[in-house]
């Protein structure tokens, strides 16, 4: 059974990636009630595809290389495990993203949107008990799509500042660069982590 879930828009030559969900433990199929442990906003939907393409709503999403799903699993995984906390039966990431046009390339990516309005996933409206910015120096280039998750509602904001090789709180700055899960240093986010769900248990 799948860890990673989402619902997808379009057709293959321009495709959108909502509701992105990343499970700890196998589930058969998501459910709406199924509890949020905290949420983390990357650039755009890369690599990962969906696993029908004839198929609405959500489903289970094939990898295809993608590296940015299972490790935000493994972080939060052992993030769990440091903290001493079970990790809530059915329990989720909610991935979030500057924007959500699917393609690995981001200036082709960021070319093929336009001008036209910004497409948002309904799940920026919810509440969550921590957000993760990992968009790299995407941020700083896109500002107004960044600057929508400064209005989300969450308990606790935290970033790896790639300039000053720390954690830093809060919404990154304009010019911020909160580093992306490729290369990044592990240990001190998933420490963070760690002592968020120990602060900040779901809602």
């Amino acid at each position: 059974m799948p860890h990673y879930w989402a619902r997808f828009a379009g057709d293959p030559a321009r495709m959108f990636r909502f509701d992105t969900r990343v499970y700890l433990a196998d589930v058969t199929t998501p459910r709406r009630d199924d509890p949020a442990v905290g949420a983390i906003v990357a650039k755009n939907p890369g690599k990962a595809k969906p696993s029908d393409l004839d198929r609405r709503g959500m489903q289970a999403i094939r990898l295809d290389g993608d590296k940015l799903l299972p490790t935000v699993r493994g972080m939060v995984g052992r993030a769990f495990i440091q903290a001493r906390r079970e990790w809530p039966e059915r329990g989720y990431v909610q991935v979030f993203n500057l924007f959500y046009l699917c393609n690995e390339n981001l200036a082709q990516a960021r070319a093929a949107l336009g001008n036209g309005r910004i497409r948002t996933c309904s799940r920026e409206l919810r509440p969550y008990p921590w957000l993760w910015y990992a968009w790299g120096e995407s941020g700083a280039m896109m500002p107004d799509f960044a600057a929508r998750f400064a209005d989300l509602a969450a308990d606790r904001r935290f970033y790896f500042d790639k300039i000053k090789g720390k954690i830093r709180n809060g919404h990154p700055a304009r010019n911020a660069f909160p580093k992306h899960t490729q290369g990044l240093v592990q240990a001190p986010v998933v420490r963070r982590i760690a002592r968020l769900l120990v602060e900040y248990p779901r809602r």
